[in-house]
């Protein structure tokens, strides 16, 4: 059986749904992001043994609920915040493993923009979207730390 290590989950968005929100984005004024749309639920520092379930064959549905301004180590981030079940189970079942976490709370978000200057909100027209996203299913790797979107 293979060492548990740091992990990293995610549930990706599904193809129209990832329209859906690059559609949300540009829209804000940001550019379309590049790097791989997903929702984390798991960002473990602390090794565990963390197997995905898989809950549904269709997808996952998450609803858009707020912005909100995240502070970490790729700066100042925006962020879409989505009421997610699966994704909330799937943080609660590595933290009942022993998984660590960075933050107070745990809220599933989609990443808008990284390393964004406060200043740079004032004229943009922010809102939350009232629409429902898919996920797809669980994925599982190790946690690469030094990770930068591309």
């Amino acid at each position: 059986m293979p060492e548990p290590k740091p992990t990293l989950v995610t549930f990706s968005l599904a193809e129209q749904s990832q329209d859906l929100f690059n559609f949300y984005v540009v829209g804000l004024g940001f550019p379309k992001p590049t790097w791989g749309l997903h929702c984390t639920s798991v960002y473990s520092r602390a090794p565990i043994d963390y197997a995905p379930v898989e809950l549904s064959k269709t997808g996952y549905q998450g609803l858009c609920d707020s912005l909100m301004l995240l502070k970490g180590r790729l700066g100042l981030c925006l962020v879409l915040g989505i009421t997610c079940p699966a994704v909330t189970v799937s943080h609660q079942r590595a933290m009942d493993l022993g998984a660590s976490w960075d933050y107070p709370e745990f809220h599933p978000h989609i990443t808008i923009a990284y390393d964004i200057e406060l200043e740079s909100l004032i004229a943009r027209p922010l809102h939350v979207p009232r629409i429902t996203l898919t996920f797809e299913k669980e994925r599982v790797i190790t946690l690469d730390e030094n990770w930068k979107p591309s």
